[in-house]
Parts: C-alpha cells; structure tokens; sequence
C-alpha cells in the first residue's frame, strides 16, 4: 500500500486512499499490465475506470477533458503501473536488488483478480477508484 501511495501521490498530486474492500469497476475500463521479470516472472496489472485515468491525466497534463485522448489516458495507465511496479519491488526486494520491469501491455477491458493466485488493493485518487493487482509468488514471501 505504501508503494501505490507514494507513487500515485507523488505523481499524480492526488490524494490516495485505500479502500477496505475492492470496488465495482463497471463501465469503461482501462487494464494495464506489465511483468516482472526478474528476479521472478510474475505478472503486475492495474484496472482503472476511465474517468480516474480523466482525472489523473488532467492533472498530469494541466489540461482539460475534451483536450485528453485516449493515447494520453493509455499513457496514463501504463506510467502510473511502470511505476507503482518499480516502487513494489523496491519495497519487496532487499536493498541494492536489482530487478527488470516488462513494457506495460494497455487494454479497454474489465479484468478481476485470479482468487488463490493474486493478490488485490483498491484505492481511490481524489475519490476516483482503481485497483492494483500483484501475483501472490511476488507478493507473499
């Protein structure tokens, strides 16, 4: 929790919260993900409505909404999970650990967790929700 905080707060100039239990995403959607790939291959995935990547990318880019393409939404996602990813495995990893990071993969499509093979963590971004999800191999040593 503290790596998504850091990185989303740090980023994005938004207000984290984590969220008790995982929220009903329904609507558009946008799904990133990328692989960890070393020192083990697991997979790392955000799933974000798009209105939460509107409001990030708003504030990222001090634009307004009919200025946002859907390029800068992806663009959004993918960097906001490269690095929630990269602030993980610092936290996760020994100091001094060297680990490699896949390119983030971006898809417009509901995902939920794998029950028994990830783990999940919601949050809200200036009351925006999204969701972080990790391999349990990753995160559960």
């Amino acid at each position: 929790m503290q790596a998504v905080t850091e990185t989303v707060e740090n980023m994005a100039f938004s207000v984290i919260e984590p969220l008790e239990s995982l929220p009903d995403v329904a609507g558009e959607v946008i799904a990133a993900s990328l692989t960890v790939l070393e020192p083990k291959p697991a997979p790392i995935r955000l799933l974000m409505p798009v209105p939460t990547a509107r409001a990030l990318a708003r504030s990222l880019y001090n634009s307004e909404d009919p200025d946002l393409t859907q390029d800068m939404l992806t663009d959004v996602a993918g960097e906001l999970l490269n690095m929630i990813a990269g602030a993980l495995m610092r936290h996760l990893l020994p100091p001094d650990t060297p680990f490699r990071l896949g390119l983030p993969e971006i898809k417009f499509e509901p995902v939920v967790p794998n029950k028994g093979q990830e783990s999940a963590w919601a949050f809200t971004a200036d009351g925006q929700p999204f969701i972080i999800m990790a391999d349990d191999e990753l995160v559960k040593e």
